[in-house]
């Protein structure tokens, strides 16, 4: 009878590491393919921000393009207010005022 003990308790043991082998071979199939989902993804993101970068150097390169148009075609203008004050002159919201000579 205690062999017969001894012999279950032999398979099972046999048993118990065959299926800790098969979980852990099972294991490190799943992390290996949620790592390279991992992977996947991240190259995608890296992608999405390569191609934002890219659209962004775009805009400003033609946003540089268009104000050098802009500048090239613009002209001073002078508003009433700086045209009616003779003591000051009107620098872009800063006046200079000029001193009354004695």
């Amino acid at each position: 009878m205690i062999k017969e003990v001894l012999d279950n308790y032999e398979k099972r043991k046999s048993t118990l590491i065959q299926e800790k082998e098969e979980l852990n071979s099972e294991s490190k199939f799943i992390s290996k393919a949620m790592t390279e989902s991992y992977i996947r993804q991240a190259n995608k993101q890296g992608n999405l921000i390569n191609e934002n970068q890219q659209k962004i150097t775009e805009e400003i390169s033609n946003l540089k393009v268009n104000t050098k148009h802009l500048m090239d075609t613009s002209c001073l203008l002078y508003t009433s207010d700086a045209a009616d004050e003779r003591s000051s002159v009107d620098l872009g919201g800063r006046r200079i005022i000029k001193k009354k000579k004695k």
